[in-house]
């Protein structure tokens, strides 16, 4: 067998036995009809699927979804991580857009500024 590239296509489809799939999906097919898509889309796009690929960042995400407004120490304690694990995580979730400091510096759930990060949003917290 002949390997053509390195990259592997799996069609747009989708796997519609995920219920969350058809909503991901339609995300996407959101975000790629704009007829004013930037050129730079993939570095615009690369930090929000980061910022969900952990485990513990969707437990952080969570955890904040639930308990409002926290800061570093109590998210600290809530999340049970230590200290450099959390801003690490912090980090890309800032970065992604998912996560957010209010003027009081406590960390929240970002407002979702598109339908990516509001479906993934959706999809991480449950509701």
């Amino acid at each position: 067998m002949k390997r053509e590239s390195s990259y592997v296509y799996y069609g747009c489809g989708g796997d519609r036995s995920l219920p969350e799939a058809q909503s991901l999906q339609s995300a996407f097919a959101k975000m790629f009809a704009r007829k004013d898509l930037p050129d730079d889309w993939p570095s615009r796009v690369i930090p929000i699927l980061q910022a969900y690929a952990n485990e513990r960042r969707i437990e952080i995400v969570k955890t904040l979804a639930a308990n409002g407004p926290l800061t570093f120490s109590a998210l600290m304690r809530l999340a049970d991580m230590p200290e450099t694990s959390l801003l690490r995580h912090l980090s890309l979730l800032i970065n992604g857009g998912v996560v957010a400091l209010d003027d009081k510096r406590q960390y929240c759930v970002a407002k979702p500024k598109d339908a990516l990060r509001s479906t993934l949003l959706t999809m991480s917290i449950g509701s």
